[in-house]
């Protein structure tokens, strides 16, 4: 079966060192349903008649992990869209609202807050990634050079002034978008470690402001920032070559979502799938393939790495998930036969 998808090949993505801005586009793709492994066809397929609309973040790389989701739906027989990109407050108002069927972008705990008013028509399915990381890092050589290994040794004013960029004596920590919980978490640290004297948070689009990060760090200068796993800044500035992560004393973390292990100042957080309550109660052949959803961390890194070295137009990205079923076949396979069978 074919499948038509808008093309922007001619105009490409706006990129940031490997970052890749979609705000508030919608990319729309005509999906037909098509037949399951025999011997199944296509009348008695579950999801025949009924289209999913998927969101996803504003970066690209999130389109990886969606398009594998919604190749194993269609073997259920759903149709799609390609999905909606939104920030990550407004897909879960969307998934709330059914203008989205799903949001493979629930961070636990660290999204959690973000269910409040909307828990009775939102449930979170997974997790279908685990282990992902975040925290506060610094270049390699600066720490080194002045013993820095703690986030709250920049309570030191002759510490913090190292990383100043913009000349007030503060260190600039680059950066979280306002409305993330990446917000909310490092606002809560320099709260509660006391770090507003010497110690400025800088927001704006994460992936502009990161891109300054990089091209400091080229030219041999500091730098202190924000940034998480998985994502491809980390394959460039990697942890214990290029930069190292700053300690957190797990006492400083957030009450409501204490960090456990983690040194960072964040719990390790797995990545689940908030979905469209009253869309799973009448499909429950959707909800069980969602439930069976399991992607390692690794395979997004390294899917990240290949953005990163070059490949990193939506038809490569389209390709990477192509290539990741073919190499999963009997994993996607095992995910729809769930499905079917929920739905006996």
């Amino acid at each position: 079966m074919s499948r038509t998808f808008v093309n922007r090949s001619s105009t490409g993505w706006p990129l940031w060192f490997g970052g890749h801005l979609r705000s508030g586009v919608v990319f729309v793709a005509l999906a037909v349903a098509t037949a399951a492994a025999p011997p199944t066809t296509a009348a008695e397929l579950p999801g025949k008649g009924t289209k999913v609309v998927a969101c996803t973040s504003l970066a690209l790389e999130g389109l990886f992990k969606e398009i594998i989701v919604l190749k194993g739906l269609e073997k259920l027989g759903y149709t799609y869209d390609m999905p909606k990109t939104l920030s990550v407050p407004a897909e879960h108002q969307a998934v709330a609202t059914g203008d989205c069927t799903y949001s493979f972008d629930h961070w636990v705990p660290m999204h959690d807050p973000m269910l409040g008013t909307i828990k009775d028509d939102v449930i979170i399915i997974g997790p279908a990634v685990e282990n992902a990381a975040q925290g506060i890092l610094i270049d390699k050589k600066t720490a080194e050079a002045n013993g820095i290994s703690k986030l709250e040794q920049l309570k030191d004013p002759k510490l913090a002034k190292l990383f100043d960029t913009d000349g007030n004596g503060k260190a600039n920590l680059c950066c979280t978008s306002p409305g993330w919980g990446a917000e909310r978490v490092v606002n809560h640290l320099l709260d509660t470690i006391g770090l507003r004297d010497t110690v400025d948070h800088d927001q704006g689009e994460y992936v502009a402001m990161v891109g300054d990060v990089l091209a400091r760090f080229r030219r041999g200068e500091t730098i202190l920032f924000y940034t998480w796993t998985p994502w491809w800044l980390l394959g460039e500035l990697r942890p214990g070559q290029e930069t190292v992560w700053l300690d957190v004393d797990p006492k400083y973390c957030e009450k409501d979502a204490p960090c456990g292990k983690s040194m960072t100042g964040f719990p390790v957080n797995d990545i689940s799938i908030a979905a469209n309550r009253a869309f799973m109660e009448m499909n429950p052949a959707a909800k069980a393939f969602l439930e069976q959803v399991k992607i390692p961390i690794d395979d997004l890194n390294a899917q990240n790495l290949k953005m990163r070295n070059g490949e990193d137009k939506e038809a490569d990205v389209l390709r990477h998930a192509d290539e990741w079923v073919a190499a999963n076949q009997a994993t996607l396979d095992s995910w729809v036969a769930k499905g079917m069978a929920a739905a006996q």
